[in-house]
């Protein structure tokens, strides 16, 4: 049964007592100096992420506290050393995606904006373009009016807006100048109240045909967006938004049947498949394959690309990857 909660009444410890304190619990370090650099330039907590796969598992039955798996002490041969690797191939990894993601708002942004433009340059805000016809929708709606609101207000002393402002009577901006105002989660917002049939086209542009399926895929891809802005780990977070449906959608995609659907691997498989039906960021690919080489497995098995990322075995030959 989970213990009750205790004072938290941990010391501070300098860099040079975070290293033996690792040391003690099992850590082979072997050179003491460049670890006692490396917490300082990191921080013990940032690297405790990359510390805590390296530590041994508790027995489901001896666990005292809720959401507490593994003891302090490490598996036998963990060092330090694959510790940083890790770390650095994290950083890599979130570089990586973030220019990734960057390229798909940037095509995501034309398309929405286009869609809109060719109806109503201020649909963004009217019945007609918008659906609010359920309850989902008038949250969402609710959620993307808050959006636009700030973007407007945030943006107020560009150029641009001041130009528009002096100028014109309108109240708000046309969607082609509000659209590069907005952040990713402003453009997912707005993205979610589009009636379907615009919801639809823009899909289509990415491979899909069910807007409400690329709804569920922008969320997802969303919320790696966020991990990779705050420079959170990704190699091996669980992902707030799982995908869903991806196996109805194209052949190439139907391994992720049998996949976790909220690991990195499938949310790169996504954005391979977006960039591939939309013919941009061409090298992706070969991005994903030559920076996933580089995965530090150490010798006693720790961490794994297969377990931890949710790759599936020989995934580079899949016809996504190639």
């Amino acid at each position: 049964m989970p213990q009750q909660r205790t004072s938290y009444s941990k010391p501070h410890l300098s860099c040079e007592d975070q290293v033996e304190l690792l040391a003690s619990r099992g850590l082979q370090v072997e050179n003491r100096d460049e670890a006692v650099k490396r917490l300082s330039e990191i921080g013990y907590y940032r690297l405790s992420g990359y510390f805590y796969p390296f530590r041994e598992q508790i027995p489901h039955e001896q666990q005292e506290y809720e959401r507490e798996y593994r003891y302090s002490t490490f598996v036998t041969g963990s060092r330090f050393s694959d510790t940083l690797r890790l770390y650095w191939f994290d950083m890599g990894l979130r570089a990586l995606v973030f220019g990734a993601t960057r390229d798909l708002e940037i095509y995501l942004r034309a398309k929405v904006s286009g869609a809109l433009a060719e109806t109503d340059p201020f649909g963004y805000e009217r019945p007609g373009p918008i659906d609010t016809s359920t309850t989902k929708r008038l949250k969402n709606f609710a959620r993307w009016d808050s959006s636009a609101t700030k973007s407007v207000r945030q943006s107020a002393r560009t150029d641009f807006m001041k130009h528009f402002f002096s100028k014109y009577t309108q109240d708000a901006p046309p969607i082609w100048m509000l659209i590069e105002t907005l952040d990713f989660g402003g453009l997912t917002s707005l993205y979610s109240v589009l009636n379907r049939e615009i919801q639809n086209n823009i899909a289509n542009s990415f491979g899909v045909v069910q807007g409400s399926i690329f709804e569920n895929w922008l969320q997802n891809v969303r919320d790696v967006r966020n991990v990779t802005a705050h420079h959170s780990r990704l190699w091996n977070a669980r992902l707030n938004f799982s995908i869903s449906n991806a196996e109805h959608v194209h052949a190439d995609l139907a391994h992720l049947r049998s996949l976790p659907k909220n690991k990195i691997y499938a949310t790169l498989a996504l954005m391979q498949y977006f960039f591939r039906s939309a013919d941009i960021q061409p090298n992706f690919k070969d991005q994903v394959k030559r920076h996933i080489s580089m995965f530090p497995e150490p010798s006693n098995g720790a961490v794994s690309v297969r377990r931890d990322m949710g790759f599936p075995a020989q995934w580079e030959s899949l016809p996504l990857w190639n």
